[in-house]
């Protein structure tokens, strides 16, 4: 089933990363999880608005929150918290509207006050048929009162698409049944619990971390292995990632040793600490015949001299030597400066405990004095200049508003002043706009561009939609996505708040033709 294991030491020469690293971008599409992610991605496809997807700590719940941050519909307006940093209600709801762009202030407001802010948010996207999504991982961190402002979100904002998803362990899915079970309007939420995966299913999720990671040959762990994982992590994904990554450092770390061999030295060692059994011929590498008989006559020639040697218990004769007077004069010290560490100290080499054999009388030597060597007075060094002042550079010119560019020809207007299909047309498709919103009433963009001091600088179009009118409003035309992207961060006060969707001419004219 897995093939012909390689060697470790070539398997981590290949890898371009660490193959089960926690965190990154990766998600395991098999064992069903694949078809869960899709299901979460289409708001339209859930049975109820609130959802709770639980697992035991490791089971990839983390995970699959990240996948689905980054892979929902673009016309959703989505916020992403993270319970392990705000737990408490008022850090919770404001990191909920701040996610929303919602204008709150950091510090200070009250958590009626964020709800009602919220609310509004979701209000106005439902206005432009925007559907509102709230992602909170770790949520069974939350304390009790933050998750009773989650259920008044779901129940004031339900009608208005607002969506929420919980990642949490299945102790939440408890709370959550007290708290709902004596009010009457609570929201209804349904649970999805992680299936642990088999052994089938942890092969497969194994060679896909390894395939991720730039491994394209057999699976580096027999059958017996891959059930002992599945079995110890008791099918959590990220537990199977600590084992495997602990099963190819156990591999490739012992290998090592043993290729490397024992160094006599520390076969040695092992004599003097009572362990023979390090001495066996059978762990040398690679020793011929005549080495093993030279090493194992030191050694006994070693051990003999060890047992043999005679005892002495007189004290050993120190030995002086006559220094001539030369090198005599060239290790003499200068007067007054101590002669060794202990003397330094305050000790004679009598009090430090070293005895001195007695000296026969001999001929002083002459010694020369050396002379001190002349100390060179410093110069004062210059006061250094003082460096000139640098006149302040001048203030950069605030940057020009960037304004839509006009259109190559002159086109007739829609209502209110805005342009309308065929100034649309005369576009280049290259070229780049920002799409606005789009809303199933001409009348709703009329009071829209009622509103506007240069209407001139909005189109808009019909299309069908289900089988029903859809109205569409643009704003600008753009020479590359650049300039269109700076256009989009400086709209007019009176646009509101909205999300725009940079698109090229090309692509509307499309929607306009179908």
């Amino acid at each position: 089933m897995t093939g012909s294991r390689p060697s470790t030491g070539k398997l981590v020469g290949q890898l371009s990363r660490d193959a089960f690293a926690d965190g990154g971008e990766l998600y395991f599409s098999g064992a069903d999880r694949g078809q869960l992610l899709s299901d979460l991605r289409h708001l339209e496809s859930w049975p109820v608005p609130f959802l709770l997807v639980t697992g035991p700590v490791q089971m990839g719940k983390s995970t699959l929150f990240r996948a689905l941050s980054t892979r929902v519909d673009p016309n959703t307006k989505t916020a992403r918290v993270n319970a392990a940093l705000v737990r408490e209600q008022p850090a919770l709801l404001l990191a909920i509207a701040q996610s929303l762009g919602v204008p709150v202030p950091s510090k200070g407001a009250a958590p009626a006050a964020l709800i009602d802010a919220i609310l509004q948010q979701v209000a106005a996207q439902r206005d432009i048929d925007r559907d509102t999504l709230i992602l909170v991982d770790d949520a069974h961190l939350l304390e009790p009162r933050a998750v009773d402002s989650l259920l008044q979100l779901m129940r004031a904002g339900e009608r208005d698409g607002l969506h929420l998803v919980l990642f949490a362990e299945a102790e939440l899915g408890s709370l959550l049944t007290r708290l709902t079970r004596h009010q009457a309007d609570s929201p209804s939420f349904q649970e999805l619990p992680l299936a642990p995966l088999d052994a089938a299913q942890a092969q497969d999720y194994l060679a896909y971390r390894l395939r991720e990671a730039g491994w394209m040959q057999p699976l580096p762990f027999d059958d017996a292995q891959v059930v002992s994982m599945a079995h110890t992590a008791e099918g959590r994904p990220g537990r199977l990632n600590q084992l495997a990554s602990a099963a190819l450092r156990e591999r490739s770390g012992p290998r090592k040793r043993r290729s490397q061999g024992v160094g006599i030295g520390e076969r040695l060692q092992a004599l003097w600490a009572g362990r023979p059994e390090w001495l066996t011929w059978s762990s040398v590498p690679a020793l011929p015949p005549i080495h093993r008989l030279l090493v194992a006559t030191v050694l006994v020639l070693l051990v003999l001299m060890v047992v043999l040697w005679p005892g002495d218990e007189q004290e050993p004769e120190v030995v002086r030597l006559d220094i001539p007077e030369v090198a005599q004069a060239r290790i003499e010290r200068p007067s007054g400066a101590p002669s060794d560490a202990g003397q330094a100290a305050g000790t004679t080499p009598s009090e430090a405990g070293v005895t001195r054999q007695p000296q026969a009388p001999s001929e002083p030597m002459p010694t020369r004095e050396p002379e001190p060597a002349p100390v060179p007075t410093p110069e004062p060094e210059p006061e250094p200049a003082p460096e000139p002042q640098r006149e302040p550079a001048p203030a950069p010119a605030p940057e020009p508003e960037p304004t839509p560019e006009p259109a190559a020809e002159p086109e007739q207007a829609t209502t209110g002043g805005a342009r309308g299909t065929d100034w649309i047309q005369s576009q280049a498709a290259e070229r780049f706009t920002l799409q606005l919103f789009g809303v199933s009433s001409q009348s709703r963009v009329d009071e829209f561009m009622a509103r506007q001091s240069n209407p001139e600088n909005f189109a808009s179009f019909q299309v069908s939609r289900d089988g029903n009118p859809w109205f569409v409003v643009l704003y600008g035309s753009y020479a590359d996505r650049a300039a269109a992207e700076a256009a989009s961060r400086r709209l007019p006060g009176t646009v509101g708040q909205v999300d725009p969707w940079i698109r090229n001419f090309g692509s509307v004219q499309s929607d306009m033709e179908r």
